[in-house]
């Protein structure tokens, strides 16, 4: 277990953390406070994606990784991080495929009350994120856009440095995939392999959400699937005696 806050100083050093890192507490440094969580993220994404490189490459060296797993969406460093330091990275996409990830941010749009074109013009007229992005490329050769992510809309533009993208879906079950993200990920040779939902094993342990302290507050860092035995007990015993089972996944 490692605390996002203590592994990248850079970034969390006078900063409070939040869902998206500390992008709330870097907006009012960068003087856009004011602006909504999209047209923030167009313009700030990137300066915090600088931040917070240097600390995950250095506890990727620390502790000898072999491999990263991560989530396109929400931690892009890791897979950033994992291609500097030359190790391969798996992409994890919890939705309902790609398409999913354009219908999502379409979404957030309509909650921020702005627009795809709106957001885009942020992106390319803010001066502090093209000078960012230039010493993203020119220190770690990532070549980062000033439109990942918002044009297409939600391209998740890392996966070109993924040896694999898994997601939690079927491929019958997907959302539509728009054509020009459609062609882009062809033209950045990533593939989707649906694996459906992913279940754990008796025992298993996995991450318990979010955490910004650590666990402070006494609350677990982890859940055991052990907890979720009697429901899989109950789904096995329906199988058994023929009756239809109906998995109802966000994923």
């Amino acid at each position: 277990l490692h605390i996002d806050a203590e592994v990248e100083p850079e970034l969390y050093s006078g900063r409070d953390p939040d869902f998206m890192g500390a992008l709330d507490s870097l907006k009012k440094d960068l003087g856009i406070a004011g602006d909504d969580m999209m047209t923030g993220f167009a313009k700030a994404g990137s300066l915090q994606l600088e931040l917070m490189l240097p600390g995950v490459i250095r506890w990727l060296r620390a502790i000898g990784a072999h491999a990263v797993v991560y989530c396109p969406m929400l931690s892009t460093e890791g897979a950033y991080a994992a291609k500097v330091v030359g190790i391969p990275s798996v992409a994890l996409v919890a939705c309902a495929g790609p398409g999913g990830v354009n219908k999502m941010l379409g979404n957030f749009l309509m909650g921020s009350r702005t627009t795809q074109e709106a957001c885009c013009e942020a992106a390319t007229t803010f001066e502090p994120k093209a000078q960012g992005v230039q010493r993203i490329n020119d220190r770690y050769g990532l070549g980062l856009g000033l439109l990942d992510m918002l044009r297409p809309l939600g391209q998740m533009n890392v996966l070109r440095y993924s040896a694999a993208t898994l997601v939690t879906t079927i491929e019958d079950l997907q959302d539509p995939v728009p054509a020009d993200m459609e062609a882009g990920y062809k033209r950045d040779g990533v593939r989707f392999t649906f694996v459906g939902p992913l279940l754990d094993g008796d025992g298993a342990k996995r991450a318990a959400g979010h955490k910004f302290t650590g666990s402070a507050d006494g609350t677990e860092d982890h859940v055991d699937s052990g907890k979720d035995a009697d429901l899989m007990a109950s789904v096995r015993a329906a199988k058994l005696v023929g009756r239809q089972v109906v998995l109802a996944t966000m994923g």
